[in-house]
């Protein structure tokens, strides 16, 4: 499952950085937040056996997803 959008993007070089707890890649007049929404994601994700990944370029927005496996205890 993945989402994109068209916004600020970021240098992929800092795509690690992206589920740090409280980590911004852009300031607080760019982009709302707190730094924790994809951290919290992250952790959900990896606690069901799956994966999360972030890509994009400068100025070209962003695709944040991620898998599950097929046993995951998310499912009924």
């Amino acid at each position: 499952m993945f989402v994109q959008d068209n916004g600020l993007g970021f240098d992929p070089k800092y795509q690690d950085r992206q589920f740090n707890l409280f980590q911004r890649l852009h300031s607080v007049q760019e982009v709302s937040g707190t730094g924790v929404g994809l951290t919290s994601i992250r952790r959900l994700i990896l606690k069901h056996g799956g994966e999360v990944f972030a890509e994009s370029q400068v100025g070209e927005g962003a695709t944040f997803g991620f898998t599950l496996p097929k046993n995951s205890s998310l499912r009924p």
